[in-house]
């Protein structure tokens, strides 16, 4: 599962992105914002046709854990649209760096929430007796 939105991992490798002209730096970010939306809307399309095959089956217990995966996956893009609301509010109105202490927040939040995504898929597909 590739989950995406991460604006830090660029600042992180390229450097602080307000210290580009603005050119350079919708050359760096635009490209990345619109692989990382194809690959959600991708996800997102994949799902639907999996769960409206799953309803012309009739496989109600594969249906349900389908829909809750599908809410999971839905909860974690505007958590994270929000989050990078978060973001630019944080960069933007700290550009010296003067709240350094609190920065590594912003980088905390995707770990932790790709590891409550992974606790949730590890939940839904817990190996069972019925299993196949």
């Amino acid at each position: 599962l590739l989950f995406c939105f991460r604006g830090t991992e660029l600042v992180e490798n390229v450097g602080n992105v307000n210290d580009l002209l603005g050119k350079a730096r919708l050359f760096l970010v635009l490209p990345v914002a619109f692989l990382d939306s194809f690959f959600i809307l991708w996800i997102f399309i994949s799902l639907s046709k999996k769960l409206e095959k799953l309803q012309a089956r009739r496989s109600f217990a594969k249906l349900e854990l389908y829909r809750k995966f599908t809410n999971s996956l839905a909860l974690a893009v505007v958590l994270s649209v929000a989050w990078i609301g978060f973001e630019l509010y944080f960069q933007a109105s700290d550009p010296f760096s003067e709240r350094w202490k609190n920065a590594w927040i912003i980088t905390a939040f995707w770990t932790s929430l790709t590891f409550v995504l992974l606790c949730v898929i590890c939940t839904l597909w817990t190996p069972s007796h019925n299993a196949t």
